[in-house]
């Protein structure tokens, strides 16, 4: 369930990170939230720049964790999320593969469906080095 996984997310945070101050630069910090992707895995997230003081910050830092490891797993849910790191059953993931894209049409608000998504690699291995 949902009160599970959200369970598991806050013991993996308080037994693998520290709310302690770090010695990392603010820059530095965007840098490697863009190598691991954050920048794409959600338009309603904070910014980089926002999220980077999250993580600086001792008070914050856990709670911002927490997000990030959300917004990996639902990155990872979704229909058009590449099907070799989908958590969807691998039927469902396939299913989705073979839907054709959405032609755009002039004057339509609808547009090509991105069946590709790529972070550029392990997402949570970039950003657990970075902490």
């Amino acid at each position: 369930s949902m009160q599970d996984l959200n369970e598991l997310i806050n013991q993996h945070c308080e037994n693998h990170y520290h709310d302690q101050a770090i010695d990392i630069t603010h820059g530095s910090m965007e840098r490697s939230l863009v190598e691991a992707g954050y920048d794409n895995l959600s338009s309603s997230a904070p910014s980089v720049a926002e999220f980077a003081r999250l993580l600086q910050s001792p008070y914050s830092r856990l709670l911002a964790i927490r997000q990030f490891i959300a917004l990996v797993i639902l990155s990872h849910v979704g229909w058009r999320s590449r099907s070799e790191v989908s958590l969807l059953p691998p039927q469902i993931a396939a299913f989705c593969k073979t839907i054709p894209p959405t032609e755009r049409q002039p004057g339509s608000e609808e547009g090509q469906l991105n069946h590709t998504h790529n972070h550029g690699g392990n997402i949570t291995d970039s950003f657990h080095k970075s902490l």
